[in-house]
């Protein structure tokens, strides 16, 4: 069931929508140049964020194993990119990263756990777990606040957040929303956490939470029509992506500023999930093929500008260079794009693409069609600061818009919960589909019209 939105001042923004049909749609995206991160000797390497300084977080396999990195600004894979693992540990995979470079995943530690560490200060931090197994952390803030889930002590998963390099303690617990489990995703300079909780049913619901108490129902983001959503990426404003059923056999991408929006797929596409938002309003996720027996490398990723999604594979400066770009999993606010795909060679590499073609703001009805001019929006106009243009419009990396947004990113998209083990080896599921896609640790136009 879709939440009704919960602020009133949305009203304006609905009427605009119904106005804003005829609008004609925002000018077309920018073209990108693609730096290819490389590995750390292995075959392949999966990116998760980008921050404003342009490094990159994720995992890279080695010739033996896989271990999380944190690349230098603008830069591919250096030997010294990784922050190492957990003791005893041989494998880790680095999922949050913030502007002061802290970044946070999980590492292999004793036997078959895996725990959720902080990487600062050139140091490994173990977060520990709320008295079982394992645990995971997908995201940090500029504050140094970080997000997860983390095994209890029945086997069941809780979303968390916490602050400080000691493990986690019980009032890190957020909850569930009257299910058995749940896990935070991202968590925002203001405290904001976005992530997905199991509800009495048993169906997992996309939330939205601010502060450190306990998820309540007013947290609940509800669904797109169908069982379930997952929410994957937060702004500033707390504009919060994600994926949601439509029905029982499909997913759409989606966005909520108030009130769930379908974003649709790209054209002939099934299914589709949205991974990361800016401060600016731009979305980028993965559109699927209804074609299953394609896998993984029937993904396209997109972007979305406010007037619709662009297939990112049609956007890159050199169209022949022979890269297939399959998800984008984070945008920092000078448009830079972290992305997986598949090498001229078939290896699956991730990616940092960079806007180098000027490209018009989005249309502010264009936007409020969407939702886009809630309350505290800061796409088109910022508290203070009269109207903002977008630096997608600059032909070049700009500085950061100084809101002080972190890239953290989504660790398993996906449109059911497994236990945190199969998540931690799996290394990502992302969706219905993902664990025919993805192999641990390894990944085995122009605009398009939204299909909803």
């Amino acid at each position: 069931m879709t939440r009704t939105p919960r602020r009133a001042g949305l009203a304006p923004a609905v009427a605009a929508a119904l106005c804003a049909a005829a609008i004609p749609p925002a000018a077309a995206a920018p073209t990108y140049s693609v730096l290819d991160l490389g590995t750390f000797g292995g075959p392949s390497s999966l990116g998760y964020g980008v921050n404003a300084s342009g490094q990159a977080v994720g995992q890279a396999d080695t010739p033996g194993s896989y271990r999380a990195f944190v690349t230098g600004p603008d830069s591919p894979l250096a030997p010294a990119d990784t922050p190492g693992t957990l003791p005893g540990g041989s494998h880790s995979v680095g999922y949050g990263l913030n502007d002061s470079g802290q970044a946070v995943g999980f590492s292999d530690a004793t036997g078959t756990t895996a725990h959720a560490f902080l990487s600062t200060g050139g140091s490994l931090f173990d977060l520990g777990t709320f008295g079982g197994a394992n645990s995971v952390a997908s995201g940090i803030n500029d504050s140094g606040q970080v997000v997860g889930g983390a095994d209890i002590a029945n086997g069941n998963s809780h979303a968390f957040v916490h602050a400080g390099t000691d493990p986690l303690i019980a009032t890190d617990d957020l909850g569930t929303l009257g299910g058995d489990n749940s896990t935070a995703e991202k968590i925002n300079t203001a405290g904001q956490t976005v992530g997905e909780a199991q509800t009495a049913g048993g169906d997992f619901h996309a939330f939205l939470h601010a502060g450190t108490g306990p998820l309540t129902a007013a947290d609940d983001l509800g669904t797109l029509g169908g069982p379930t959503s997952f929410g994957l990426g937060l702004n500033a404003a707390g504009q919060v992506v994600g994926q949601a059923d439509i029905n029982s056999t499909a997913h759409h991408a989606f966005l909520d500023n108030g009130g769930m929006v379908d974003l649709g797929t790209l054209t002939g596409d099934l299914d589709s999930e949205a991974f990361g938002i800016n401060d600016f309003g731009f979305i980028v996720g993965e559109s699927e093929s209804a074609d299953m027996s394609v896998g993984y490398k029937g993904s396209r990723a997109f972007v979305y500008d406010g007037s619709g999604l662009f297939d990112l594979n049609t956007l890159l400066l050199n169209s022949t260079n022979g890269y297939t770009l399959a998800d984008a999993d984070s945008i920092n606010d000078a448009g830079q794009i972290i992305v997986n795909g598949f090498t001229p060679g078939g290896q699956s590499h991730a990616f940092l693409l960079t806007p180098r073609a000027a490209v018009p703001e989005p249309s502010s009805l264009s936007l409020a069609a969407l939702g886009l001019l809630g309350v505290g929006l800061v796409a088109v106009r910022r508290r203070g600061q009269g109207a903002v243009s977008s630096p997608l419009q600059l032909p070049a990396k700009v500085a950061d818009n100084g809101h002080g947004i972190s890239q953290e990113v989504s660790p398993w998209p996906r449109s059911y919960m497994t236990p945190l083990t199969l998540r931690a080896a799996a290394s990502r599921a992302r969706s219905r589909r993902t664990t025919s896609r993805l192999s641990s640790p390894s990944c085995t136009s122009s605009a398009s019209t939204s299909s909803t």
